[in-house]
């Protein structure tokens, strides 16, 4: 297939139509990102070129990351540039290796946060409308080729040509202007610029695509530039539909329980597209990273028996209950546990325990939250989280039972089993809080009892 090029008048239309579709018309503040490399002294060409005819009012911004030795140079170009145009330069200068290693971020990743928020800052001081960037159509097939080979379904969709977020307003209106018409633009107007030796090093997985896989590919097809930002606009345009149908479903069908989230369990009839949404947004929401895999993990527990849970991070877990998936943190086993006091309150991470008494029983029956105690048990009780394998014989029952049987009995899911508090003694446990008794704490008639009321922590 044979690549068409663009004139300098073309891509200047091509700018024009982005920018007047994104409302930069007169009266306007835009603020363009000027590195100093070919990209963006071109796309500084070309915002001069039209700043007459459309009447906005042009600002440039540089970004110094203080990585390269170089980097005094790059400024001290843009700003005799942006002189040499008339254009109100505002500059920005930081250490990003020094920040990167106390973020643990690559020094990439680095350096691409911290530009966009000097970007979006130096954007707030000066008003602008919106931020303009010199991404074009090759930036687009590396991104979407850098998203298969790292297996990232997001990069699939490019880069929009407007995109307004946690950065702020972005606009890049070259995105369909290819590097090669870059490059003859440049020519063509004899343009200067600075080179970034960075660029070449195929160590970054970025170069490599550039110059030896890209190259390849554009050797069998020459409009591939044109096909993949073709293609990263449908997958943006679908996404962009999708996303509007998750809305009323994050409403229907999320509940908030404490710092938890619970997923509800009619969200497994949803289609898996929108289901694996809600999840990525719930996830986003809480601050949870993790992988794709992982992110599908959590879609498919809707599908899976109770009890089923997958490790998130360092610090969550998503767990499949009765009633839904609930995403919370890591459940831990806990070792410790809480002597009650025989007389006064015993406070304990699941709730308070107050013992009052003795006093005859009249009505052994109580609320849930309640529990009499014969003096003969009153002696060394303590409270625990229930462990595996954890026994007692429920009041009436006639046989012994394990804890989890009887908590799944009384309707309690995964999650609320690992937090319901047991009280103990030296032979096993006596009640499970909320639950059922053991018929060792049977009372005959006015027998003299302790009464033993549970406080639960509540949730804000």
């Amino acid at each position: 297939m044979k690549n068409h090029s663009l004139t300098v008048k073309q891509i200047r239309n091509v700018v024009s139509r982005s920018l007047r579709n994104a409302g930069i018309v007169r009266g306007v503040l835009v603020l363009a990102a000027i590195s100093g490399g070919r990209d963006s002294v071109v796309l500084l060409d070309v915002l001069c070129a039209l700043q007459k005819k459309l009447g906005f009012t042009l600002y440039a911004a540089h970004v110094n990351h203080g990585i390269r030795e170089n980097a005094a140079r790059d400024e001290a170009f843009v700003k005799d540039l942006c002189n040499s145009y008339g254009v109100v330069l505002l500059c920005e200068s930081m250490n990003v290796p020094k920040i990167r290693e106390l973020s643990g971020e690559s020094l990439e990743e680095a350096a691409r946060r911290l530009r966009y928020d000097a970007l979006k800052n130096l954007a707030q001081d000066c008003h602008a409308s919106c931020i303009l960037t010199a991404h074009h159509a090759s930036d687009q097939t590396e991104t979407v080729l850098m998203g298969l080979v790292r297996g990232s379904f997001g990069m699939l969709h490019g880069m929009a040509e407007e995109t307004c977020d946690a950065r702020g307003r972005l606009l890049r209106p070259m995105l369909s202007v290819t590097r090669e018409d870059i490059d003859r633009y440049a020519q063509a107007q004899n343009l200067c610029w600075c080179e970034d030796e960075t660029n070449a090093d195929v160590n970054f997985l970025r170069n490599r695509l550039r110059h030896e896989t890209l190259v390849q590919l554009k050797a069998m097809n020459a409009s591939l530039d044109t096909g993949v930002g073709q293609l990263a606009h449908a997958l943006q345009r679908d996404e962009d539909f999708i996303l509007s149908q998750v809305k009323p479903l994050l409403d229907s069908y999320i509940k908030r329980d404490g710092e938890d989230v619970l997923m509800m369990l009619d969200l497994a009839h949803v289609h898996e597209a929108l289901r694996i949404r809600v999840v990525e947004h719930v996830l986003q929401d809480l601050g949870i990273s993790c992988s794709q895999a992982a992110r599908q993990s959590v879609c498919d527990l809707f599908l899976m028996q109770t009890g089923k849970q997958i490790v998130l991070s360092q610090d969550d877990a998503a767990i499949r209950e009765k009633s839904g998936v609930r995403i919370c943190k890591k459940q831990q086993a806990c070792a410790a546990s809480f002597f009650i006091q025989k007389t006064g309150s015993t406070v304990t991470p699941w709730g308070t325990f107050t013992c009052t008494g003795p006093t005859r029983c009249i009505d052994p029956y109580t609320d849930p939250n309640c529990q009499w105690i014969g003096e003969d048990l009153i002696e060394n009780l303590f409270v625990c989280l229930p462990t595996s394998g954890m026994r007692m014989q429920p009041m009436g029952l006639g046989a012994q039972k394990l804890l989890s049987d009887i908590m799944c009995d009384a309707g309690l899911d995964t999650f609320a089993r690992s937090r319901t508090p047991v009280v103990c003694d030296a032979a096993g446990p006596l009640w499970v809080v909320g639950c059922r008794a053991d018929e060792r704490l049977r009372l005959k008639a006015n027998q003299k009892a302790y009464l033993l009321e549970f406080h639960a922590i509540l949730k804000e």
